[in-house]
């Protein structure tokens, strides 16, 4: 059943329709009880505000009659009834609390207080998700709903400004500003809707935009009640005065960065290191390091393929940083050639323009 809109009822997965005006007060009533007895002179006072007919409750239990056929269509004659039941004291519905929008979103709400930011946000999306418009909206304002309208009418201010607060919990600031200006500018007189805010703004690095909106609320609630800012929100107006990484820290957590990792690799020996290679030659490991076992000597065929030399500058020890230079080795006789006795070679092309 739900009551967060028109009201709509449904028996097997499918709508049925409750026709009567009447009938449908008296289920109203019973579902804002929530499971509770309702004295029969409640119903009759609400059913009947001006002209009570002759025999009250003859008519209050056809009523009934009426509703308990439609929500248990498969219950047989002079069976009590399980969903629409009665006691002296008058009438109740026994129904699941998942049964009724009203009673899962209350459920919902109280849950997502008691967890994790992180499991607050989808309780809380998904409460939300289940009004369908006003509270009550086929009775509205001046019913016997009035009540229970303003409870859950409160409660869903309340879960808006949990779901903004499990926002920021999580590191989402962004998100937040503007629901939360949206929020403050419907309901200029809720305290934690500003101090949302002003959380919201000061995460994205917008301190002055935070305090501005502080001196908005201090100017509301001067003009319209003629108090004071709460101790929160003159708290936290201090804490980004003094940008106290704490304060801000507790309420909006920086967000994760990637780690890093170093792998720290042993420098093989000198003697070790292939100084000179050719790239992918018979005899020479592909890459230095790569443990690869170096294939086969062949003998020339006379082709070219790519040599990489590198210069040692004086005095730079083995492993600094040093270029290297590509060339073409051709047959003997040109290429690079040894210069030095400790195995470094250096280009020589055989035509070298001037």
């Amino acid at each position: 059943m739900g009551v967060l809109g028109p009201l709509d009822v449904r028996v097997g997965g499918r709508p049925v329709t409750v026709g009567r005006r009447h009938a449908r007060t008296v289920l109203g009533i019973l579902l804002s009880a929530r499971g509770r007895n309702v004295p029969v002179d409640r119903l009759v006072d609400v059913l009947w505000t001006q002209r009570t007919p002759a025999k009250p409750t003859t008519s209050l239990h056809s009523y009934v009659s009426n509703l308990r056929g439609i929500l248990e269509p498969d219950r047989p004659a002079r069976t009590p009834s399980r969903i629409l039941v009665s006691s002296p004291e008058g009438y109740a519905l026994r129904l699941d609390d998942d049964a009724v929008d009203a009673w899962r979103f209350e459920s919902a709400v109280r849950r997502a207080r008691a967890v994790s930011c992180a499991e607050a946000g989808p309780l809380l999306d998904e409460a939300l998700g289940l009004w369908r418009g006003d509270a009550y909206g086929e009775w509205g304002p001046g019913s016997w709903a009035d009540g229970e309208i303003a409870r859950l009418d409160e409660l869903l201010l309340m879960a808006h400004e949990l779901a903004m607060a499990s926002s920021l919990g999580v590191g989402r600031p962004h998100e937040v500003v503007p629901t939360a200006e949206a929020h403050v500018r419907r309901h200029p007189l809720r305290e934690e809707g500003w101090r949302l805010l002003a959380l919201s703004l000061w995460a994205t690095g917008r301190q002055g935009d935070a305090l501005a909106a502080l001196r908005r609320a201090a100017a509301v609630c001067a003009e319209e009640l003629g108090l004071d800012l709460g101790a929160r929100l003159v708290e936290l107006e201090r804490a980004i005065l003094r940008s106290d990484p704490d304060v801000l820290s507790a309420a909006v957590p920086a967000p994760a960065t990637p780690s890093t990792s170093i792998a720290v690799v042993e420098r093989p020996s000198p003697a070790a290191v292939p100084v000179v290679g050719l790239t992918g030659a018979p005899g020479v490991p592909a890459a230095v390091g790569s443990g690869a076992a170096p294939a086969s000597p062949r003998p020339s065929s006379g082709g070219t393929a790519n040599w990489r030399c590198w210069n040692r500058q004086p005095g730079r020890a083995l492993g600094a940083e040093r270029s290297p230079r590509t060339a073409t080795l051709r047959p003997a006789g040109s290429g690079c050639t040894p210069r030095s006795p400790d195995g470094w070679l250096r280009q020589r092309r055989a035509a070298r323009s001037p």
